[in-house]
């Protein structure tokens, strides 16, 4: 999903890979399986790069937003206090 997301904004896979330091068969192999997934076409491509369709836009809004929730989620695990202290001590006891 990282190559469809970056692709979303750059509106280019040759500039998405160039970005992510991966090959460009890499980044249009796998916008085409998350496509094949869901079964909807993210993009209309062209010689120029490539452009959202009406469902590629409601992706992104959408996605956005989960990753949004993620990172919060994250940041939350992260800064509380005592995160995870317990289990973790837990996990290294008994593989010690």
């Amino acid at each position: 999903m990282r190559y469809v997301l970056v692709a979303m904004e750059k509106s280019s896979f040759r500039q998405t890979a160039s970005e992510l330091d991966v090959w460009e068969s890499t980044v249009s192999r796998g916008t085409r399986d998350l496509e094949d997934e869901i079964g909807v076409a993210l993009f209309i491509r062209h010689s120029g790069g490539v452009m959202l369709t009406n469902a590629g836009s409601e992706f992104l809004n959408h996605a956005r937003t989960v990753l949004t929730r993620i990172d919060y989620a994250l940041r939350g695990a992260l800064y509380t206090p005592n995160h995870g202290d317990d289990l973790l001590s837990h996990h290294r006891q008994n593989n010690a």
